[in-house]
């Protein structure tokens, strides 16, 4: 996937910003598709995931894994833990261009 919004910068160009940091659970057999404009840091506490990005093969991701997932990217996130998946997420871009109102 190319990314609609390319950018070049250099490092010193880089104001990192967080919008959105939240403790969440995803019940077993739940399913999130969406298409995020932030990119996400998401940690898999405890149960599992199976997470597919784009047209990309689908993933299953276990308890203690970090994912970065890509902004723009329409992502397809099944919970598979039982009862429930727990999950920290962090919503962020590189250039501290989103207002959240």
């Amino acid at each position: 996937m190319i990314h609609p919004y390319p950018r070049r910068c250099r490092l010193d160009e880089l104001r990192p910003s967080v919008h959105w940091a939240e403790h969440h659970f995803n019940p077993g057999g739940s399913l999130i598709e969406r298409r995020i404009r932030d990119f996400e840091l998401l940690y898999v506490a405890s149960g599992g995931l199976t997470v597919q990005i784009d047209d990309g093969e689908a993933s299953r991701v276990m308890p203690g894994t970090l994912l970065l997932l890509p902004s723009f990217s329409l992502q397809r996130i099944r919970g598979e833990g039982y009862p429930t998946t727990s999950l920290l997420g962090i919503h962020f871009d590189f250039f501290d261009e989103v207002a959240i109102d």
